[in-house]
């Protein structure tokens, strides 16, 4: 029995009534898989959102940390959240690249991270395209208040990731296609967009793990 509680509001069980002499079965403790991100991921944890496809594609318990509006912050993880988590995905980016933060962020954020979990793999997902308000080819004022494209972001995100072996990245265009249809509002993915985003990244980690 797989039941559904709603993403953003309180629910609970009040009573559970089965059948006379029937009884219960202890689930197989699982593994964890720790998802850390911005709005996206937030969305990412309801019924069929990319992490929730990850964590029951790959038996795993989903906990899910997105914050709307997040960034690269290392003081958000004064300590480890979750102990020993199997799997942690990073799907941090967009808000650091469209706020023009400096990208040395998320140097500090992965040294964090990685001390947290020396173990852990770790997979970096690369901000995924957004439509709004620039555009991926570098028309329209593609670049943040300091000049760089989101493009070149993703470049030294790459490039920083290289120095930490249990980190490895995923490219952008393996996660979403080049298609305006799967966002809300040209950077949130729809319910359909956050099925192919999950089945791309189930995947790809079904390779890679």
């Amino acid at each position: 029995i797989e039941i559904c509680f709603p993403a953003y509001s309180k629910g609970s069980i009040l009573s559970l009534q089965i059948e006379q002499n029937s009884s219960f079965l202890p689930l197989k403790r699982r593994g964890v898989y720790l998802a850390m991100g911005n709005s996206i991921t937030q969305q990412g944890g309801r019924y069929n959102g990319y992490a929730d496809i990850v964590a029951r594609g790959l038996d795993l318990d989903l906990h899910e940390a997105g914050v709307g509006g997040h960034i690269f912050d290392a003081k958000s993880i004064p300590f480890a959240y979750i102990e020993k988590p199997l799997l942690i995905t990073l799907a941090y980016g967009t808000n650091d690249w469209s706020g023009g933060s400096p990208i040395n962020n998320s140097r500090v954020f992965l040294d964090r991270i990685t001390s947290l979990y020396p173990l852990t793999p770790i997979f970096l997902l690369e901000p995924i395209r957004r439509y709004s308000p620039t555009t991926e080819d570098g028309k329209k004022l593609a670049n943040n208040r300091e000049g760089i494209s989101l493009l070149d972001y993703r470049k030294e995100l790459r490039s920083i990731t290289k120095n930490y072996p249990t980190v490895k990245v995923i490219n952008y265009k393996k996660l979403m296609p080049d298609d305006p249809s799967l966002f809300i509002d040209l950077v949130h993915p729809t319910d359909k967009g956050h099925i192919v985003f999950g089945n791309n990244l189930l995947r790809i980690l079904k390779i890679r793990l």
